[in-house]
């Protein structure tokens, strides 16, 4: 993909449009699994994090995930507590989709794994209901153990490191 293509489609992550946003949202995400062309829009995905609406955020979340093994171990570090602040973040939805894409986004950076796992043990999940917190609560668990494994390839993510 081009340049003026990515950023056409990354202004679409934020418009009203929430189904060219999803399809934006589907069309970057897979560019960034194939190539680090999507990377160079990070700060702009990192400020979707703080967007009121939570559709926003959640795509932000999933587009920081993908592209952290281009953006390196050091931005990674640098966004990690901005990242965490949403494994309770006001809406349930936002929450899931950030303890989902928690491995993803940590595994450019094993060095951020204490925290991250300190993080979602922490997680006070009282300000949900009882459903949503049933539902969060397997997520967070599965995720504590992807973030335990220390060694250089992560346990969450076997397939990406085979030959």
């Amino acid at each position: 993909m081009e340049h003026e293509q990515i950023a056409a489609q990354v202004k679409k992550l934020t418009g009203k449009n929430n189904d060219a946003a999803y399809a934006a949202l589907c069309t970057l995400e897979a560019e960034s699994e194939a190539s680090a062309a999507v990377c160079v829009f990070w700060d702009a995905f990192a400020a979707m994090l703080d967007d009121k609406r939570t559709y926003v955020r959640m795509r932000g979340m999933v587009l920081l995930a993908c592209n952290a093994q281009w953006a390196g171990p050091e931005q990674v570090m640098e966004m990690l507590e901005r990242y965490l602040a949403h494994i309770t973040d006001e809406k349930a939805a936002a929450a899931r989709w950030c303890v989902q894409r928690l491995p993803q986004f940590a595994a450019a950076c094993p060095g951020c794994f204490p925290r991250a796992r300190q993080a979602l043990l922490c997680a006070d999940l009282s300000r949900y209901s009882e459903s949503m917190a049933s539902l969060l609560e397997p997520l967070i668990a599965g995720g504590t153990g992807s973030l335990s494994h220390t060694e250089d390839i992560p346990a969450f993510l076997p397939d990406r490191f085979e030959a």
